[in-house]
Formats: C-alpha cells, structure tokens, sequence
C-alpha cells in the first residue's frame, strides 16, 4: 500500500463508522407490516395493529393499538387507540 492509499484508508475510517454494529432483532411486528407499518415525516415507525381480549362477560373484544418507536425501531412504545 503507498502512501495515498493509507491516507484514503484512515479517511474512510471515521468514528461513525466505528460505532456500527451487526444487525439485530429489535422487534417482530405482530401482523404483515406491508399493510400496517409506516414512517411519518418526523422520523417516527408507527405500526398499527390490535389485541384480542375477553371482558368480563365473557365476549371477543379487539382493542387497536399503536406501536411507536423513534430511534429506528430499537425502542418501542405501545399505546391504545381511541376510537
């Protein structure tokens, strides 16, 4: 390696990259995120989905609910939706 190349090289290098990582699981989506996932102009992943719960007689309710993360998905908040 001559000299030009070993000072593109340590260019290249810099402490951003240093600080990626490999990939990881961070969290599954729980229906098809093609139909319910999306990103707002702000940055911030919301996917939209419900849970399925019996009340006290006995009944099927389904309560909707959203998923917000905003730091690419590493963190997620879950709220219910009101209708």
């Amino acid at each position: 390696m001559n000299a030009i190349q070993g000072d593109l090289q340590k260019m290249l290098i810099t402490p951003f990259f240093r600080s990626i990582h490999d990939p990881f699981v961070a969290g599954i989506p729980p229906g098809d995120p093609h139909r319910d996932f999306m990103k707002m102009p702000s940055g911030e992943l919301r996917f939209y989905g419900g849970r399925a719960s019996r009340n006290a007689a006995g009944q099927t309710v389904l309560i909707r609910l959203v998923a917000k993360s905003m730091d690419c998905g590493l963190n997620w908040q879950t709220e219910e939706l009101s209708t």
